[in-house]
């Protein structure tokens, strides 16, 4: 990304993510508490990794307006990281 605007906003999804899935761990959740015993202390990592590169993927499958990439990223992946952790299934494959 050419667009230093956007790409902080996209680092500033990243972080509030990290921050969500942690307190999420830390009130119980149990879809991401599961995958804690199953992937250990990178789990969160692992878990905001992958639900990012889905989004990544959508939005390059669905080109974007430059000028809002990170408002889009940002919107996305806060929806799906929210869908993941109410989901049993995202355990196996989040």
């Amino acid at each position: 990304m050419n667009e230093p605007q956007q790409a902080e906003i996209v680092v500033r999804a990243l972080d509030r993510g990290h921050h969500f899935l942690t307190a999420e761990i830390e009130k119980g959740n149990s879809v991401l508490t599961l995958q804690k015993q199953l992937q250990g202390d990178e789990s969160i990592k692992l878990f905001l990794l992958k639900i990012g590169g889905r989004q990544l993927e959508y939005m390059r499958d669905n080109s974007v307006d430059i000028s809002r990439y990170g408002s889009y990223f940002a919107r996305g992946l806060e929806n799906r990281l929210k869908i993941a952790v109410t989901t049993s299934q995202s355990v196996s494959g989040f």
